[in-house]
């Protein structure tokens, strides 16, 4: 990705997939030379937990992506340690 304010957006899966990062079939990705694990993923109707949970990683310091695919969103995290 160009730019790491997209970790501050709800990305759309088959935008990352466009751009050759394999996120609806890897447990861990890599944007940006930073290294994603897959998190928890919610149904649609638990889109705001999903956005909340992954503010509490950002304010942890942590790099957290939101990716909504059609019939859920997933969390992706930056796993320290």
């Amino acid at each position: 990705m160009d730019d790491l304010r997209f970790f501050d957006h709800i990305i759309k899966a088959e935008t990352l997939e466009a751009k050759g990062i394999p996120c609806t079939s890897m447990e861990q990705i890599l944007i940006d030379q930073i290294h994603l694990n897959r998190g928890q993923s919610f149904s649609l109707q638990f889109r705001k937990a999903a956005i909340a949970l992954a503010e509490t990683y950002r304010e942890d310091g942590m790099s957290c992506l939101v990716v909504e695919s059609p019939f859920h969103v997933t969390l992706w995290y930056e796993k320290r340690g």
